[in-house]
C-alpha cells in the first residue's frame, strides 16, 4: 500500500518537473545491451543533429566505456546523472519498454517506442503495460488490420525501423572483419532463429532457454562442414538472446571448426545489424529479422522444422507459405540441400521476395533515421 503511495507521488512529481526538450534519453533491452534500432537512431542524433543533446543510460560497464570511447555522452541508468537528466529529458527512445531507460524519472517525458521488428507471430505490445507518444512502424497493414495492440490505442508513425539504414550503408564493422580474417570465407550463411515457447497443461506459456533443435531434426555436423566448405562459405548461428545451447560436444566441435562459427548472444554490444549487410543467405523461422533482410533481395531460407507445434501455441498473424519467400526445410537434411543448391547461385524467389518486401516495408530506402528524428521533433514543438 505504501509503496503504491510513493510510485504515484513520483509519478506526480515527475510530471511537474520542466522538460527540456533537447535532452533526447536512450536505451535498449533492459538497459543491458547497446543495438538495433536505439543505437541507430542514437548515433545518427550524435552525428548530425546538432541541436538536440542524446544521452545514452546503460547498466553495463562494457557498454558504458564502449560509448564513452565513441566520444558520445552516456551514464549508468541508476546514477545521479542518470537520474537528473531521466528527470528533466523531453524525449526518451525505447526499443522493448521504459525499463531500457531510468522508468522511474521518464515519467512526463514524451516516450518513443521504436520495438525490435514486424512480427510475424501474434503479439500485443499492451502486455508491457505502458503509454507511449508514438510507436514506430515499417509496415502499412500495422496502421489499419494488423494492429500492434488491440486493448490501448497508440499513436502509430509508419517511418520504417531506423536500425534497417544499416542495410543501405557499405561500411564494414570490425566484427565482420575478423570472422574473414579468421575463416577466410567467400559466403556468409546467416542461421538467426527465434525464440521458442513451451505450452503448459494450465494454458501457461514459457519461453524455452534451450535451443534444440539439432538431433531432433536430423542434425549432422559434418555434412553441415561439408556444405560450407563445398562452397567456401561460414555458417553464422546467432541464437535470439534468452536461449542458449548447452551440449559441451556441440559447442567444442563449433568451437574448433573452421566453417562454423557461434555467436555470443552474451555479448552486450552484439547487433544484428553487424551481420545482416554481410549476409548473402538467411535461415529463420518466425523471425522478424526477415522482414528486415527483405531489403537486401537476398536468398532466404525458412526453417520451421517445428512450425506445427510452435504455430499451436503461439498463432502467425499471416499465413506463413504467403509471407515466406524462400524454400521451406523440415529438416537439416532438407537445409543443407538449399544451401548447396542456393549458394552455389539458384534463386527463384526474387520477384516473390520483392512483392513481400513491398508489403511489409514501406519505406525502401536509408531514410528511416531521419523521418523518425523529423517525427519526434515535430512531437516536441521543434517545428
Amino acid at each position: 500500500m505504501a509503496r503504491a503511495v510513493l510510485r504515484k507521488v513520483l509519478i506526480t512529481f515527475c510530471r511537474l518537473v520542466p522538460r527540456n526538450k533537447r535532452i533526447w534519453i536512450f536505451g535498449s533491452r533492459d538497459g543491458q545491451h547497446y543495438d538495433e534500432n536505439s543505437k541507430a537512431l542514437f548515433e545518427y542524433v550524435n552525428e548530425r543533429a546538432l541541436t538536440i543533446r542524446p544521452i545514452w543510460l546503460t547498466h553495463n560497464k562494457g557498454i558504458y566505456n564502449n560509448i564513452k570511447e565513441k566520444g558520445y555522452e552516456v551514464y549508468y541508468t541508476n546514477s545521479f546523472y542518470g537520474c537528473i537528466y531521466s528527470l528533466i529529458a523531453g524525449v526518451v527512445v525505447i526499443s522493448v519498454s521504459l525499463e531500457d531507460v531510468n522508468k522511474r524519472f521518464s515519467y512526463g517525458a514524451r516516450a518513443i517506442q521504436l520495438w525490435h521488428g514486424t512480427p510475424l507471430r501474434d503479439n500485443d505490445i499492451s502486455y508491457i503495460g505502458e503509454d507511449y507518444d508514438v510507436v514506430i512502424l515499417a509496415a502499412e497493414e500495422f496502421l489499419t488490420t494488423q494492429k500492434m495492440s488491440e486493448k490501448r490505442n497508440f499513436n502509430y508513425v509508419l517511418s520504417g525501423y531506423p536500425g534497417n539504414d544499416n542495410l543501405f550503408s557499405t561500411h564494414k564493422t570490425e566484427r565482420i572483419e575478423r570472422l574473414r580474417l579468421y575463416y577466410q570465407f567467400d559466403k556468409m550463411v546467416l542461421y538467426a532463429p527465434t525464440h521458442r515457447e513451451r505450452l503448459f497443461p494450465d494454458g501457461k506459456k514459457v519461453w524455452m532457454l534451450e535451443f534444440d533443435m539439432f538431433s531432433s531434426y536430423g542434425f549432422n555436423f559434418e555434412q553441415l562442414e561439408g556444405v560450407m566448405r563445398r562452397t567456401s562459405s561460414l555458417f553464422v548461428l546467432k541464437l535470439h538472446p534468452v536461449q542458449k545451447i548447452s551440449d559441451k560436444n556441440l559447442l567444442d566441435r563449433i568451437n574448433r571448426s573452421k566453417f562454423v562459427h557461434l555467436v555470443d548472444s552474451r555479448d552486450p554490444l552484439l547487433d544484428v545489424y553487424d551481420y545482416l549487410p554481410h549476409t548473402d543467405v538467411l535461415v529463420t523461422d518466425y523471425s522478424s529479422v526477415y522482414f528486415n533482410f527483405l531489403l537486401l533481395n537476398r536468398p532466404i531460407i525458412f526453417a520451421a522444422f517445428d512450425y506445427e507445434s510452435q504455430s499451436m501455441i503461439r498463432s502467425m498473424r499471416f499465413p506463413y507459405e504467403e509471407v515466406t519467400p524462400g524454400p521451406k526445410a523440415k529438416n537439416w537434411p532438407e537445409l543443407c540441400k538449399w544451401f548447396d543448391i542456393i549458394i552455389q547461385g539458384r534463386d527463384d524467389w526474387v520477384k516473390w521476395r520483392q512483392i513481400v518486401n513491398q508489403r511489409f516495408n514501406a519505406y525502401r530506402d536509408g531514410g528511416s533515421c531521419e523521418r523518425v528524428y523529423d517525427q519526434i521533433r515535430k512531437l516536441t514543438g521543434f517545428d
